[in-house]
């Protein structure tokens, strides 16, 4: 019986099994992921959470892989740089996730098919909301760095590009190195689809706010949607490891509704 699916079993004490959703060898693996450092699955049930992201391995060993394409809601200013929301009501079933991020309020509901993490963000009235994107977004083990891993496998954001395609259109690639098991390059691409359009959309790089630009290129790449106070925001967020083409088809095919 589906409800009797506990997705919270292995996720702690070394059994780094994900708490989100995500269909068997679904490419989506859409998950919460915990203030660093981080166990291989990006998650520890009693940390604060830092953002969801879409790429994760589950149940394996080895000092973490992936974490890539993160999204971060978050209430007040526009701004890059976020602090750690506590969390309340956190609830896992069978393809869906949702918490109440603390102190702000935010409610965060996921659900996913094969190639789409699909979003919900319900925001109190008492400030404005916004959705941050962070394309440089990776898994930080406690082992990382030169001397605790001499194999040089710590995850690192190396290039991409970001750019707003319309209003309600986010597209991008991020590009990698490291993580759990070798050190070569990876990329991933993505495109977002948003319910509907922000009242402000702002890019930013490895060196802060690029004022007037719609698009980026390099290391470190986000940007920022954001709404009137009070809002609930839908996304889509289509993931391929080929082209930013075939992460749209994907939304348009799986999640285009």
């Amino acid at each position: 019986m589906i409800s009797h699916v506990d997705p919270f079993i292995g996720v702690d004490g070394g059994g780094n099994c994900l708490p989100g959703p995500y269909l068997p060898n679904g490419l989506v693996r859409l998950s919460p992921d915990t203030l660093a450092p981080q166990s291989t699955n990006g998650y520890q049930s009693h940390r604060p959470i830092v953002r969801f992201s879409h790429t994760h391995l589950s149940g394996t060993g080895g000092l973490g892989r992936y974490g890539n394409i993160g999204v971060t809601p978050f209430s007040g200013p526009p701004r890059f740089t976020l602090d750690a929301s506590e969390r309340q009501d956190e609830h896992a079933a069978c393809s869906y996730y949702r918490v109440t991020l603390r102190p702000a309020g935010i409610v965060a509901e996921l659900t996913a098919t094969a190639r789409v993490g699909v979003h919900r963000y319900t925001f109190p009235d008492d400030g404005q909301a916004n959705l941050l994107v962070d394309l440089g977004a990776v898994i930080t083990p406690p082992y990382a760095g030169p001397q605790a891993d001499p194999n040089g496998w710590e995850a690192r954001s190396t290039g991409g590009t970001i750019a707003w395609l319309s209003p309600t259109e986010l597209s991008g690639r991020g590009d990698y190195s490291g993580g759990w098991g070798h050190d070569r390059q990876y990329s991933v691409h993505v495109f977002i689809r948003f319910d509907r359009a922000p009242d402000h959309r702002l890019i930013a790089d490895a060196h802060g706010l690029r004022q007037g630009h719609a698009a980026a290129s390099g290391p470190l790449l986000k940007a920022v949607a954001g709404y009137a106070r009070g809002s609930t925001v839908e996304m889509r967020v289509g993931i391929s490891f080929v082209s930013i083409a075939k992460a749209r088809a994907s939304v348009d095919r799986e999640a285009g509704s």
